[in-house]
């Protein structure tokens, strides 16, 4: 029943213009998404459940997330996944930030990747603490390259 229920929650959602919706089906947009975050760098990891390279470096991702003060860096974790039940179920499963997790609805149409014309997957974005695109194909979270990038913006000391 309650998986049901997530279903036709999500299907009734794909109309709305709302297209990011929390792991407690709130939704909001990309607009909204990057203004909360506004004062602190923000790395996106757009991933999906049935993404072997995308589930290999969830936990790098998260590891990123924990070598920075919360005030410094946020991430945001965005499936492509088609399904809310397997997204909720692979987010659980690699014990993700899910305050910080959202599936977009019709990913293919989305403004996501309309925007940053996302044709694989994983992907990885990097935001300044304005909100403005430092790299709109950054590094992947294990790379050396990535902390380096990040450390530069934040002005930390090597």
């Amino acid at each position: 029943v309650e998986y049901l229920k997530q279903e036709i929650a999500m299907k009734n959602l794909t109309s709305t213009k709302n297209e990011l919706v929390s792991f407690h089906n709130t939704t909001t947009n990309w607009d909204a998404l990057i203004a909360k975050h506004r004062g602190k760098m923000i790395y996106i990891d757009i991933w999906a459940s049935w993404c072997l390279p995308c589930r290999k470096e969830l936990p790098n991702t998260k590891k990123l997330g924990q070598s920075y003060k919360p005030e410094q860096l946020s991430i945001i974790y965005i499936s492509a996944d088609q399904k809310y039940s397997a997204w909720q179920n692979a987010a659980k499963s690699e014990d993700i930030n899910t305050g910080n997790s959202f599936i977009i609805n019709d990913f293919k149409n989305s403004e996501l990747n309309k925007k940053f014309k996302i044709g694989s997957l994983p992907r990885y974005l990097l935001f300044d603490r304005n909100g403005n695109v430092i790299d709109e194909h950054a590094p992947v979270p294990s790379s050396a390259e990535l902390k380096k990038m990040i450390d530069k913006y934040l002005g930390t000391p090597k």
